[in-house]
């Protein structure tokens, strides 16, 4: 069996509730300060998860920012840390790709057989496998089956390799001049614009709706055809757009 015994529930991490609401730039200080090591830190659309270690008491948490500011604080399991426990048979964890914040619910399942499906989900998505989803639907119970478990972590696992690739624009061909735009998704957005100046983008079009603000924009060296849409003074994505012509 892959799992030796069921991962922990997601709780609140205590003693760290107080740290909420604080800037996202303070938590490297806030952290260290209270004897935790950062461990590693993934992003996911608009979302940052920051995972931190606290070796006297074994302690794994993972810290949900949004928008430059702390959500929210979580205890989760040691392996997210890439910890292993001490005497027992519990070795495999630390090989998982996939971490809590994976999971819809930011929380690894309890069940070790439908981690292990998530996991073989998360791999073949992240690592643009085929979909072959070997599990029967007899495996159920209240909290659902394996197969369900498999296409849950396959579908994270292409958003994985998406957030990873993000630099691609999923255009250009051979040596076709092309300017990447990607990079600059969850940045300022008066600093993005004049980036997007520097690299031969002129803007076209702008509109405001729902507190949100879309501008369209072109290079006509490369024959780009862009559509930025930022919120709260942060570019919150960059697509592609016909609106140019």
């Amino acid at each position: 069996m892959f799992f030796a015994a069921p991962l922990l529930a997601q709780t609140k991490a205590p003693g760290l509730q107080d740290i909420i609401s604080k800037k996202e730039s303070s938590l490297n200080e806030i952290m260290r300060n209270r004897n935790f090591y950062h461990i590693k830190t993934d992003r996911s659309h608009d979302d940052t998860y920051h995972y931190w270690w606290k070796s006297r008491d074994r302690q794994c948490v993972l810290v949900k920012t949004y928008n430059g500011y702390i959500g929210s604080v979580y205890n989760t399991s040691v392996y997210d840390c890439g910890k292993t426990r001490e005497n027992n048979n519990y070795t495999n964890y630390n090989k998982l790709e996939h971490s809590a914040h994976h999971h819809k619910n930011i929380s690894h399942h309890e069940l070790p057989d439908f981690d292990q499906a998530f996991e073989r989900g998360f791999k073949d998505g992240k690592y643009n496998k085929s979909y072959h989803n070997v599990y029967s639907n007899k495996n159920q119970n209240e909290f659902g089956d394996q197969k369900r478990e498999y296409s849950h972590g396959y579908e994270a696992g292409v958003k994985e390799r998406k957030n990873r690739t993000s630099y691609h624009s999923e255009n250009g061909s051979g040596y076709t001049s092309h300017e990447v735009v990607n990079d600059l998704a969850g940045k300022d957005a008066v600093k993005s614009y004049e980036t997007l100046r520097i690299r031969g983008f002129i803007q076209l079009k702008e509109h405001k709706s729902d507190g949100k603000t879309y501008r369209i924009w072109l290079n006509k060296s490369t024959d780009q055809c862009i559509k930025t849409i930022s919120k709260n003074y942060k570019i919150a994505s960059i697509k592609n757009s016909d609106s140019c012509y």
